[in-house]
């Protein structure tokens, strides 16, 4: 909520534009098409509510500076001494980030690139934001080459967790067809059955997306904290 007020300070209109606008901006003024690309998951008229329009309230520079400085503020409140972990902390991860691979990550590489903040609460949120993003985009990787779409991995998620699936299809965007048909099309592969349960197949390909996407999410860490000194 803190970070969303400062984003709408800086012109951006309602949590969604915040939300797209703020994950976005390491990209630069990207365009809608890239947005849903890198975020796999959003129907793709959600995005175009906010992408491009975003950038002429805000440009990104702008847009990175208010979240790194409202996420910074946001997590003092929430732990009032997270200045010296920080200080603790941001030596490691900010080598995570360094030695992470970004080949065929978008997202991640757009983080990396970043300068590191010199608040080293906002530092630690980066370095935090930029990690998350590589195992994002290497579980895209992961989903893209089993020909699973984000709105079929939410269908996946249902089935295995209990979400329940307006929550799910509210919160990105979907219709209410376009959500029957992707589960449709889950049965068709044989991945859920006729109540909408996952098969025996689509549990076990679940479960090998996720551990193949923790596996490679630790290469930052096993290659940036052998780093001399660390």
């Amino acid at each position: 909520e803190q970070v969303i007020g400062a984003l709408k300070a800086r012109g951006l209109k309602g949590f969604w534009m915040g939300y797209f606008a703020g994950r976005a901006a390491p990209l630069g003024a990207v365009g809608p098409g890239v947005v849903e690309a890198t975020f796999y998951n959003f129907d793709p008229s959600m995005v175009r509510r906010a992408i491009p329009d975003a950038w002429r309230f805000a440009e990104p520079v702008a847009v990175l500076e208010a979240r790194s400085q409202a996420a910074a503020a946001c997590l003092r409140r929430l732990a009032p001494a997270i200045d010296t972990e920080a200080e603790r902390i941001v030596p490691l991860l900010s080598s995570a980030v360094r030695s992470g691979r970004a080949d065929g990550r978008a997202l991640f590489a757009a983080n990396q690139q970043l300068p590191l903040p010199d608040d080293p609460v906002a530092a630690l949120w980066h370095c935090a934001t930029a990690l998350r993003e590589h195992r994002g985009d290497g579980h895209v990787a992961l989903l893209v080459a089993e020909d699973i779409s984000g709105i079929e991995a939410h269908q996946l998620a249902v089935a295995a967790t209990g979400i329940p699936d307006d929550r799910l299809r509210g919160a990105r965007g979907w219709s209410e067809e376009a959500w029957s048909a992707a589960k449709a099309t889950l049965g068709e592969r044989g991945l859920l059955d006729e109540t909408g349960a996952l098969t025996d197949a689509g549990t076990a390909l679940r479960e090998q997306i996720e551990a193949r996407t923790d596996h490679l999410a630790i290469q930052p860490y096993t290659d940036g904290l052998t780093e001399p000194g660390l």
